[in-house]
């Protein structure tokens, strides 16, 4: 993995402006811009300007590996929950806005929901040629992971956010506990990659 200020060197260095004119027109000072090109660090704040001027933002086709926030306090009593389909869909449903609305960078990812234990896999990478491409995915994902003996409680969708029809944010909730999330992720990211 090429890590991410080693790829805005190169960009710096493959452009037609000069690192001088490049770091001028983000505000970074010359002899920061030249440690930064010889592998030395820019802030954060200097590393967004510089990106700002080279027209890069950064996505990733990755499942995101960042754990869902825990909760602060004492942690809660396990207790076996049984759920009505109702209830798996307006769980389904409430995550997939709750990441289109707050988590909505991190584009896909794997949860585990601590309060009912399940994972939820959540996907709202935007496929501006190919609109159907996230529907087939999450149906590739869903039939493979019936083989693996996973079973989908709900598909959730965000309300507020529709694209051509579909929600743009959408989720699994998915009838396992956190330790098949290596398991889901890997099928996650096969269906991935292979579509």
């Amino acid at each position: 993995m090429i890590l991410l200020s080693q790829q805005v060197r190169e960009l710096v260095e493959r452009s037609s402006t000069s690192a001088y004119a490049i770091a001028r027109a983000a505000d970074i000072d010359k002899s920061a811009m030249s440690r930064f090109m010889n592998g030395g660090r820019l802030t954060m704040d200097k590393l967004d300007q510089l990106a700002r001027v080279l027209g890069v933002t950064v996505s990733s086709g990755d499942i995101s590996l960042i754990p869902r926030p825990l909760e602060k306090g004492r942690p809660k009593q396990k207790k076996e929950i049984k759920m009505t389909r109702k209830e798996a869909q307006k769980w389904a449903d409430y995550f997939a806005n709750d990441f289109g609305e707050n988590h909505f960078e991190s584009r896909r990812g794997v949860w585990h929901i601590e309060d009912i234990d399940c994972l939820l896999l959540y996907d709202n990478n935007p496929y501006a040629n190919d609109a159907d491409r996230r529907p087939r995915q999450m149906k590739e994902i869903t039939k493979r992971l019936k083989k693996a003996g996973i079973k989908t409680l709900a598909c959730g969708g965000s309300e507020d956010e529709v694209h051509e029809g579909e929600p743009y944010t959408v989720s699994l909730l998915l009838d396992c506990s956190r330790d098949r999330m290596d398991e889901v992720i890997e099928i996650a990211q096969e269906v991935v990659i292979s579509r």
